[in-house]
């Protein structure tokens, strides 16, 4: 069974990183937090909106420290009617405040301003907050130099603690963020808090992050210091968690895009054929017999333009979709029974390719090579009504392909004998066998002549005695 310590409620403070702690307000004025250096000669400068009411302290915010505990949701939001956005003068102030945060202390003290400011309601907070969750997103998808790694999860997960206290729901671009850093950092406590949030929210996860978190869950490295994902919790992630029931499931499969992205759907299912979920993936090619796109199939494009983590395997399937072309067989329907037979092919299920290349218009000579290879290795599982002398050629042709394999590895020959009517196999000439053969009859005689003056030794040794 696995066990998760992401719970609905936030953290408590004791709980908490330092900054993420909300502390009560002294008698004095507090000076403001966003007074802190980014870099040793700058320093950041707050909005021109903030600078009459960074100093400034509530009522309202006395009261809270005084009478209610830290750390909990107890404050509503300020309702506000939902045309309520950030201002032309303060979105650009915003932006260049966020070119001065060169540090991720940075980030959190200039969220922590905007959060504590009484005059902006709370759909202006959140949509400031949104900003600069979206620009540290792109940043890790654009930039190299900032990778994913466990301080950008605690930069998220500071952040959702003073949205949380601050009772303003979390932005899209914090979730997103959030979900690229916990898959990175194998914290599976942190997917399923994300995950979860995606799924109150009833919001789509984006295709391209999507992609990268599926791909992420099937990685198999060999590395010894990055450790992959287990294949318990990968399958929990993917196909559902053990503490969750089925109408209130927030794993990966609740959130794949089968009606909108197929590029989304092929990630999928060949993470679930590195996975060999098998149940998962006959569930997938029931659903696509009854799919509208392959009822009643359309012309489409090959994937020209797709990022993707291989170039080699995006120009085998480019290539694939080409020959496809040409043959006047490339639709929706085609398209994903090509899919599916390398899906169960790649996990294992022979029969099930099999099965799936028989109800199709996929012609068996345009598939992939190594496709084509599973298939042949399993000839037992062919439909009657693919076994054609075209089918027999192939088989004869993967056959012939195996034995010159075989010959090459011993370095042996076919010879055929016309006078006995039959062939045999030999040693080809400087093969390393044949030397071997010759090294052994030039040793022969060496190790006679040993054994016989050895057992001349020992007569002489036993007659004295």
């Amino acid at each position: 069974m696995i066990s998760s310590t992401a719970c609905s409620h936030p953290l408590r403070s004791s709980l908490r990183p330092r900054r993420a702690c909300p502390r009560p307000l002294s008698l004095q004025r507090r000076p403001s937090t966003v007074f802190a250096a980014p870099a040793a000669p700058a320093w950041a400068d707050p909005l021109p909106g903030l600078k009459d009411h960074i100093r400034r302290e509530s009522k309202l915010d006395h009261l809270r420290d005084v009478f209610l505990p830290l750390g909990r949701r107890h404050l509503k939001p300020v309702p506000v009617f939902r045309g309520s956005k950030l201002s032309l003068d303060e979105r650009n102030a915003l932006a260049a405040q966020l070119r001065q945060c060169g540090r991720r202390s940075d980030c959190v003290l200039l969220v922590s301003a905007i959060l504590a400011q009484p005059t902006l309601d709370s759909l202006k907070k959140r949509d400031a907050v949104e900003r600069i969750c979206a620009a540290l997103y792109r940043q890790l998808l654009d930039d190299p130099d900032t990778a994913p790694d466990k301080k950008m999860l605690f930069l998220a997960h500071e952040i959702r603690f003073k949205l949380e206290d601050a009772n303003i729901p979390l932005p899209a671009g914090l979730l997103d963020m959030g979900l690229l850093c916990a898959a990175h950092c194998y914290s599976f406590a942190s997917l399923k808090l994300f995950l979860r949030e995606y799924r109150a929210r009833n919001d789509a996860i984006p295709p391209e992050l999507f992609n990268t978190v599926v791909e992420l869950m099937a990685r198999k490295t060999r590395s010894s210091w990055l450790k992959p994902w287990s294949g318990e919790h990968a399958l929990a992630v993917m196909l559902g968690f053990t503490d969750t029931q089925p109408h209130a499931a927030y794993d990966l499969s609740v959130f794949v895009p089968r009606q909108r992205d197929w590029y989304c759907m092929r990630c999928w299912l060949r993470a679930l054929a590195d996975l060999n979920a098998h149940h998962q993936l006959r569930a997938e090619w029931a659903w696509w017999l009854q799919a509208e796109r392959r009822q009643k199939p359309k012309g489409i494009n090959p994937p020209m333009n797709i990022k993707h983590a291989s170039i080699t395997a995006l120009n085998r399937n480019i290539e694939v979709a080409r020959r496809l072309m040409a043959a006047d067989k490339w639709n929706t329907a085609v398209r994903g029974d090509t899919d599916f037979i390398e899906a169960f092919s790649a996990s294992g299920c022979i029969e099930e390719a099999w099965s799936v290349l028989a109800v199709s218009d996929v012609p068996f000579d345009l598939l992939k090579w190594d496709t084509r290879r599973a298939l042949l290795a399993r000839p037992e599982f062919i439909p009657p009504a693919l076994w054609t002398d075209d089918m027999r050629a192939e088989l004869l042709q993967k056959f012939a392909a195996d034995l010159a394999e075989i010959e090459a590895a011993f370095q042996v020959e076919w010879v055929w004998d016309e006078s006995a009517g039959m062939g045999y196999h030999c040693l080809a000439p400087g093969s390393w066998l044949a030397e071997l053969e010759e090294f052994r009859e030039d040793l022969l005689p060496a190790l006679q002549e040993a054994q016989l003056a050895d057992g001349l030794l020992a007569s002489e040794e036993e007659g004295p005695s």
